[in-house]
């Protein structure tokens, strides 16, 4: 840790230098501790993006096209909850079938 200190001591006054010092603080701060908080600090300084990844749902989409087209189910949300059972990658059947569902009337209308 005295690297940081003896570190912090040189800051530029130029933006972009002060940041790629606070980074490269930081990210030797978490090596060296193994503390998740300079993690997180890390990503909210390089401006990591919330939330949980992107996922690609077009295949679950198409399967609740064609499953309200050929008249198997009567809503969006009964059609998202069928799909969702059959994600097996997902916490939460639940959560994936308010995805599923929300996707589907931002893209399908």
């Amino acid at each position: 840790m005295e690297k940081l200190c003896d570190t912090s001591a040189t800051v530029q006054s130029d933006p972009a230098d002060m940041q790629r010092q606070v980074v490269e603080l930081l990210r030797d701060a978490a090596d060296a501790t193994g503390d998740s908080r300079y993690r997180t600090a890390l990503g909210v300084v390089c401006g990591g993006s919330p939330g949980r990844p992107a996922c690609d749902d077009t295949a679950s989409l198409a399967a609740m096209a064609v499953m309200l087209d050929a008249r198997q189910v009567d809503s969006v949300g009964k059609a998202a909850r069928f799909v969702a059972r059959g994600l097996p990658a997902e916490h939460s059947k639940q959560a994936a079938a308010k995805r599923l569902a929300f996707k589907f009337r931002q893209t399908m209308g």
